[in-house]
């Protein structure tokens, strides 16, 4: 095991032994919670990977750190219902769209708004049309351009959470591995 990952590994037992023992409503969707692991991104002229801690503070507020080749060092993203700030190791840039403002200073179409949702095995729209698989979680939908699909699920706190999933538009791929899911 990597030093890198083992410092995650303890960060979140540490996190995890602290928290209190609240367990949230399996039947209510997750305002807040941290998912924390592996990206890889695949696009025709660009490809990378690195590693992800995802901080869905509130339904409004998201807090994105990303570290790795995919960002040529650690890029920190802040999101608030006004604001987009994304911090590189030595520049700090603002914008009202997390998307828009990830894509321009990486290079890498990530789409932060949406996954905001996907992330946690739900689709953004209530409309949305969804493909669900024998247990009732979604499989796959299509939403804002991207083909969004749960390779794997795991359990954690009484609730169904993914563990593997895939993106894609047009030429461009992106795979999500959550290791290790805090709420």
């Amino acid at each position: 095991m990597s030093i890198k990952r083992l410092g995650l590994a303890a960060a979140a037992v540490l996190i995890m032994t602290g928290c209190a023992t609240h367990i949230p409503d399996p039947n209510q969707p997750l305002e807040s919670y941290t998912a924390i692991g592996r990206a890889a991104l695949k696009a025709p002229n660009n490809s990378g990977q690195a590693s992800f801690n995802w901080q869905q503070i509130s339904p409004e507020n998201l807090k994105v750190i990303i570290q790795g080749p995919l960002g040529s060092g650690r890029i920190d993203l802040v999101v608030t219902p006004t604001e987009s700030t994304l911090k590189t190791d030595d520049q700090t840039y603002k914008s009202e769209s997390p998307d828009v403002l990830f894509s321009e200073i990486t290079g890498f179409d990530w789409p932060i708004s949406g996954m905001t949702s996907w992330i946690v095995g739900e689709p953004g729209a209530a409309s949305t049309l969804v493909k669900r698989d024998a247990q009732n979680r979604i499989e796959s939908f299509d939403e804002d351009g991207w083909h969004v699909e749960y390779k794997k699920w795991g359990h954690y706190k009484q609730r169904d959470i993914p563990k593997t999933i895939e993106l894609t538009r047009d030429n461009v791929r992106l795979r999500l591995l959550v290791e290790h899911w805090l709420y």
